[in-house]
């Protein structure tokens, strides 16, 4: 029987395709949104992927993402062209993140063309 979220502050679990995180299912609600917002700034920009959201139940705050297929950080910086474009897509992608503003139930940003929230238009 899988722990429930009230006895586990955060549990991750790794298979073949896909990663389930349980947590409180208030931070559970808060990481789906952020995770659902920072999918949708990463399509419409294409600096960086985030995974997609396969299921979610968030009264037991638990979140079923698929998994990415990724390749290590040193490997990916050991070859030259490919380590300088990650280098670059990583201060574009910073720069990205820190010029928006979340917050939940948002209808329009202030910062930037993306908004956030359950009541977008």
């Amino acid at each position: 029987m899988a722990p429930s979220s009230s006895t586990v502050t955060r549990a991750v679990s790794v298979r073949s395709d896909t990663v389930v995180k349980i947590q409180e299912p208030g931070a559970s609600r808060r990481e789906r949104l952020r995770t659902l917002a920072g999918r949708t700034v990463g399509q419409q920009t294409g600096l960086f992927l985030v995974p997609e959201i396969v299921s979610f139940d968030d009264a037991r705050g638990e979140i079923v993402f698929e998994r990415l297929p990724l390749i290590g950080l040193g490997k990916a910086l050991s070859e030259r062209d490919r380590g300088m474009e990650l280098i670059g897509r990583v201060a574009k992608s910073l720069a990205a993140i820190h010029g928006m503003e979340l917050w939940e139930g948002a209808r329009k940003s202030e910062t930037g063309p993306f908004s956030v929230g359950t009541k977008r238009e």
